[in-house]
């Protein structure tokens, strides 16, 4: 089995300095040539949408990721400051701005970082909710799948 490494955490929850991600526009992995092959699976893509079936119930639900990351600024708590004292403040060089020039991305506080990040969680679960199924299509035959799966 394959394992795969989950990061870079501020990039896909829209908080990096390059381009802005829409939150309701794609599903952003299935132009990367392993996830690319692996949605040509009908199998894979029921796999991936019952799982996040399953996990809209329990951890990804909208309760637990509010709680979970109240949960953790509240156990932070003064390390933040001190964590500013120490490394300077990422808020000096505000993100760039998106397509739309939305200021949205030009955070200043740590306080507003959490906010960025709760709604866009928020606005990205609701969407995902409304297209995972759309993962099936990643699958439907064509030409190119045909010639690249596997045969015994």
């Amino acid at each position: 089995k394959i394992k795969v490494c989950v990061w870079d955490f501020n990039n896909c929850c829209n908080n990096y300095q390059e381009t802005a991600f829409d939150v309701n526009s794609t599903f952003e992995m299935s132009v990367r040539p392993y996830f690319y092959m692996l949605m040509k699976s009908d199998y894979f893509n029921e796999r991936v949408i019952q799982r996040y079936r399953e996990w809209r119930k329990t951890c990804l639900s909208d309760a637990y990721i509010d709680r979970y990351i109240r949960d953790t600024v509240a156990y932070l708590g003064p390390a933040v400051e001190r964590n500013f004292e120490r490394w300077g403040s990422s808020f000096d060089e505000p993100l760039l701005e998106n397509e739309k020039g939305a200021p949205d991305r030009n955070l200043h506080s740590h306080e507003e970082a959490v906010a960025q990040l709760n709604t866009f969680l928020d606005n990205r679960l609701k969407w995902m909710d409304e297209n995972i199924e759309a993962l099936q299509s990643y699958s439907a035959d064509s030409r190119i799948k045909k010639y690249s799966e596997a045969t015994e």
